[in-house]
Parts: C-alpha cells; sequence; structure tokens
C-alpha cells in the first residue's frame, strides 16, 4: 500500500507537544517523587542547625549557672521538637507535592502548546528537521516501510515499529524513542482506506493504535 502526502508545519508541532506531554507524563510520578526526596533531605537542615545551636548554648556561659540534669533537660526537650517538626513537615510536603502536580499542569498547559510550537518554528527555520516537512510518499511492503521525500528515501524495518499513537487528526508510527513517522489523515482518501493501512499496519507490527480518550478516528 502506497500513500501520498503532505506533511505541515502544524503537524509536526502537533507531534512535539504530544511527545513533550506524554513523556512528561511517563516521568511525572518519578520526578515528583525525587522532588520530594530532594525537599525532604533539605528539611534536615534546619533540624540539624536546631541541635547544633542547642548543644552551643547549653554550653555557653549563659547557661553555666543551671545544673548539669537542667541542661541534658533543655537539650532533649529541643531534641524532642526538632524531631516532630521535621516528621511533621515530611509528610506535610508528601501531601503539598500531590497537590503540587496538577495545581502546576492546570495553570501551565494554557502556555505549554504556544511555547513549544515557538521553539519547533525555530528550529524549522534554522533549517533542521525540513525532511519531516513537505510531501512524503510511505509504503508498506514486505520488507518494511518505505519512506521518501525530496530529501531521500529511508527503509524502516517493521521490528523497529514501537508504538503508534493518534494525536490531533494524525498518526505517529514511532520507531525509536524520539523519532516517528508523521502521517496525517488527510493522507487518506476515505475511512476505508485508512482502516486498511492501519490493519494492514498491526499486522506487520502486531502494535494496535493507541487513541487519546477525548479524539476520534476520522480522515474527515
Amino acid at each position: 500500500m502506497t500513500l501520498n502526502y503532505e506533511v505541515t508545519e502544524k503537524h509536526f508541532i502537533d507531534f512535539n507537544v504530544f511527545h513533550t506531554k506524554i513523556h512528561s507524563e511517563l516521568s511525572k510520578p518519578k520526578n515528583f517523587g525525587k522532588l520530594g526526596v530532594v525537599i525532604r533531605v533539605l528539611c534536615l537542615i534546619p533540624l540539624i542547625y536546631i541541635l547544633i545551636s542547642s548543644l552551643l548554648y547549653i554550653n555557653s556561659n549563659i547557661y553555666y549557672d543551671v545544673s548539669f540534669y537542667a541542661r541534658m533537660a533543655g537539650l532533649a526537650v529541643w531534641v524532642v521538637l526538632s524531631i516532630l517538626i521535621f516528621f511533621c513537615a515530611f509528610f506535610l510536603i508528601g501531601f503539598v507535592i500531590k497537590l503540587l502536580g496538577p495545581l502546576l499542569d492546570f495553570l501551565l498547559d494554557p502556555l505549554f502548546a504556544p511555547f513549544i510550537g515557538w521553539a519547533v518554528k525555530a528550529e524549522l527555520k534554522s533549517g533542521k528537521h525540513n525532511d519531516f516537512i513537505g510531501e512524503q510518499t510511505l509504503t508498506l511492503n514486505d520488507s518494511g516501510i518505505e519512506e521518501k521525500n525530496p530529501y531521500g528515501m529511508n527503509l524502516v524495518y517493521y521490528s523497529s515499529v514501537e508504538k503508534i499513537y493518534y494525536y490531533n487528526n494524525c498518526f505517529f508510527i514511532y520507531v525509536g524513542a524520539i523519532k516517528a513517522i508523521l502521517v496525517p489523515v488527510t493522507a487518506f482518501s476515505d475511512d476505508k482506506q485508512q482502516e486498511n493501512f492501519l490493519e494492514l499496519l498491526k499486522q506487520k507490527t502486531g502494535i494496535d493504535v493507541t487513541y487519546p480518550k477525548k479524539q476520534k478516528k476520522s480522515n474527515k
């Protein structure tokens, strides 16, 4: 099966937005977990400071008139209070971090796509990724996925396909961690041709298309 179509600047921007979002979501629990560890370790700093300050204080001239037992009792109180403060902060930070993720998403999401779009346009103007944009010819044959454009030809083996996603009326056939073949729905003459293409691709790769919950597959 052979498809002739055009990949526009918008398709390429959509791919970069999608790629950044999906990898951000996959790594978010890990990143917030690391953030929690860092912040909690930082909580040790005031605890250590309080302990050191207490030791210096009870051995200072101000404290000489107080008995040894009174000094030890004062130190014990400081230690207990410090530990209580540390553990309260430890669990409070974990709770705040859980709330912080969705809040940041809500506040920054409107700025996310425009920023990615600006960065991608800047790269395209510098001459990077030109082979992704413009007229493309894609053929599914026995050897693999054959890509042709004004910049050359490339053959991708079916075993190299890792994931297939659908986003904003475009299919992203991932053939690496950060590389994908872009096939917009405008490449198909009708829904039947689109279904045949996806069925043949599944037969060759064994991979189904992943559709976002609120997106519908259509070539219109």
